[in-house]
This record gives structure tokens, C-alpha cells and sequence, in this order.
């Protein structure tokens, strides 16, 4: 194969692994490290040329993705092990921010988390409604860009509403 083809394909996947190319160990300068932060191959560009080389360091660097699911709760940065229990802790942030008002407060960090989860958090937002707690069908319409509910109909016909929607898209939902 010619060098003008595999250059291109092997960098650029390097690229999305966020790796670093450095030379091998006895042709590295004086003080010469690779910065802790990235993933290092240590060998040649010549060495990536090779399909097996590229393929097993790719593979080692890319087979076991770190699962993690990050928000802002008050003022710190917290991470979780799952969407679930992401979107359980902005739920209880919203609800302790909703504490002796009497309105509901759409414009709060944590409520608007739970939309920037996406798709990820619309059974658990439906699971919610059936619950009857107030404030999630507009989360829900604002992900899904959808509305199956009239204007004029509320209360348990909405919800069913929802939950005939959520069923029709294939959308599984564990009741609480």
C-alpha cells in the first residue's frame, strides 16, 4: 500500500483517542516524557503502519469506555455510576430548590440537567408523571419535541396519554 493512504486512516482514529505518538524509549530526547493525561504509544509512525499494531493499540485504548454521567449539584460537580441514578439526584435537588414555594421553578439548574439528558431520561421522567408529581411533562415535550396531549385535557387522561405514546415509540416503562 502506498504511504499516502495510511497515514490518514491511522491518524485519525489516533486522534479520537486522545493519544499521544512518541518515540521509543531509546530515541526519546533528554527529559523527554509523554504527558500523563493522554494515552501513549511508545514506537514509530512506521510501527502504526502496520494494521495489527494500530488495531490492538486502538483496541486496548478504546475497549472498556469509562462509564461515568456528570452534573452540577449546587455548586459542585458530582459524578454517577448511571443515568438513573443521575437523574434521581437533579430530582431531588429540583424538589429540595421547590421547598416552600408555590410555584414551580422551570428556570432551575437541575431541571434543566435533566433535559440536557436527552432521550436517556424520558421513561424515568414518564415513570415520574405517573406518580403524579408535577412538572414533568414539559421536560418530556421539550426533549421529544412532541405533544400527544391536547390543550385542554390534564390530570390522569394526560398521563395516560403520555404513557399510550411512550408505548406506541417503544419506550419501556417501569411503573413506580
Amino acid at each position: 500500500m502506498s504511504d499516502t493512504c495510511w497515514p490518514n486512516t491511522e491518524l485519525e482514529a489516533l486522534e479520537r483517542t486522545g493519544a499521544d505518538i512518541w518515540p521509543k524509549a531509546d530515541e526519546q530526547d533528554q527529559g523527554g516524557s509523554a504527558p500523563s493525561s493522554h494515552t501513549t504509544f511508545i514506537g514509530s509512525a512506521d510501527d502504526l503502519r502496520a494494521p495489527s499494531t494500530l488495531m490492538q493499540f486502538l483496541t486496548q485504548t478504546i475497549s472498556e469506555p469509562i462509564q461515568k454521567y456528570f452534573a452540577i449539584i449546587g455548586s459542585q460537580s458530582m459524578d454517577f455510576p448511571s443515568t438513573k441514578d443521575k437523574f434521581d439526584a437533579l430530582v431531588a435537588a429540583w424538589h429540595e430548590h421547590q421547598i416552600g414555594s408555590a410555584r414551580l421553578d422551570f428556570q432551575h439548574s437541575s431541571y434543566h440537567q435533566i433535559i440536557g439528558m436527552g432521550w436517556a431520561a424520558v421513561p424515568y421522567l414518564i415513570e415520574r408523571m405517573c406518580a403524579k408529581e408535577p412538572g414533568w411533562m414539559y421536560a418530556v415535550k421539550c426533549i421529544t419535541g412532541e405533544q400527544p396531549v391536547p390543550a385542554d385535557v390534564r390530570g390522569d387522561a394526560a398521563i395516560q396519554l403520555w404513557l399510550d405514546w411512550a408505548k406506541a415509540k417503544g419506550i419501556s416503562i417501569g411503573r413506580p
